[in-house]
């Protein structure tokens, strides 16, 4: 499932592949007990286009999430940098993500979200929640919730 969302990263998570980038990500949380390869599924940033992405199958190594683990998918348009890098940007005023089945017709998740501010993330808290809210942005790890204003102890 579609875990967390990061529309507008400029200094939170860097691409591995491309030291000094900073691109959009997404990631998928497996919720499951077991690996699950997400090789020939796809992303998509238009949910009147569900096939528009396709997660290659070919590196099944770098596709297949751990039981209860996370991958990030890396939202920046440029396939040629390798099978966890999309086919397209997301957008930071907000927009709808959907993972698709394998026949690029039957939804597996979709979420929407509205304006994300740089370096905020948008995710399920717990991991695999139904409801989505603004997260500390934990890529790769479980989700956190973002401090809302001051705290302060009565005694």
């Amino acid at each position: 499932m579609i875990n967390e969302l990061m529309a507008s990263n400029h200094t939170t998570l860097e691409d591995p592949a491309e030291p000094g980038e900073f691109p959009d990500w997404i990631e998928i949380y497996n919720d499951n007990d077991f690996p699950v390869d997400i090789g020939g599924l796809y992303l998509t940033d238009s949910l009147a286009n569900p096939a528009m992405y396709r997660i290659p199958t070919c590196k099944a190594d770098s596709t297949t999430i751990p039981a209860k683990g996370h991958v990030i998918l890396w939202a920046d348009n440029q396939e040629e940098q390798g099978v966890r890098h999309l086919g397209f940007k997301l957008d930071a005023d907000g927009e709808e993500i959907g993972l698709v089945a394998p026949d690029g017709r039957e939804f597996i998740d979709s979420l929407s979200y509205t304006d994300l501010s740089s370096g905020l993330s948008m995710g399920r808290f717990p991991d695999g929640a139904s409801f989505l809210r603004i997260l500390t942005s934990t890529p790769g790890s479980e989700n956190r919730m973002r401090p809302s204003g001051n705290l302060q102890l009565s005694e």
